[in-house]
């Protein structure tokens, strides 16, 4: 915590984590802001705390004390966030590490059952062009999928249907006299 104090209505230094600045007037622009508003607020601003060049970030908290409806003073604390990360660093990284660690497992699960769910289709789509190269055209595919592999499994299965019905003619066509219509020497 850089500082607590309070400030009455008129700007004035009541009381002050510094003595030092008992009974000053507050005019800097984090005070002025803090006095327009009757509601509790929160400011950030880069400040040299020391005055010695080292600027740290700063968060303040303004909370107005109404006493009948009417403002008593200003309650602000401001608390150094770059003091704040320094001395709770290991703890903050510990716990960021504690949260990322799963989150990265679970990705990568989900990963994994992603590449699945289309390297599957793919192996059985392969597996299929083998069967159908052997002479096999009975191969279906299933189509229990509304994507693009559902798609090329359904094209797929037409291609086969329409090989079976070709080769089929084909082979009676080789089979039978052409004029006749009769089985030939070599069925």
């Amino acid at each position: 915590i850089a500082y607590i104090f309070l400030v009455d209505p008129q700007g004035e230094v009541v009381a002050h984590s510094d003595s030092d600045l008992i009974g000053q007037h507050m005019t800097d622009r984090l005070s002025r802001q803090s006095m327009a508003s009757n509601a509790p607020g929160v400011q950030f601003e880069r400040v040299d705390l020391e005055g010695q060049g080292e600027y740290s970030d700063l968060c303040d908290l303004s909370v107005p004390i109404l006493i009948a409806g009417k403002r008593a003073a200003t309650l602000r604390i401001g608390v150094s966030l770059t003091q704040y990360l320094l001395a709770n660093g290991p703890r903050i990284r510990r716990r960021m590490a504690l949260f990322a660690l799963p989150f990265a497992f679970f990705s990568m699960l989900i990963a994994i059952k992603l590449s699945e769910s289309f390297t599957r289709p793919l192996k059985r789509m392969a597996q299929a062009v083998s069967e159908i190269s052997r002479g096999n055209y009975d191969i279906q595919l299933p189509l229990n999928r509304r994507d693009e592999l559902g798609e090329v499994a359904q094209a797929f299965n037409k291609m086969a249907q329409h090989l079976k019905e070709k080769f089929a003619k084909v082979s009676d066509m080789a089979n039978r006299d052409g004029l006749t219509g009769l089985y030939n020497a070599r069925f």
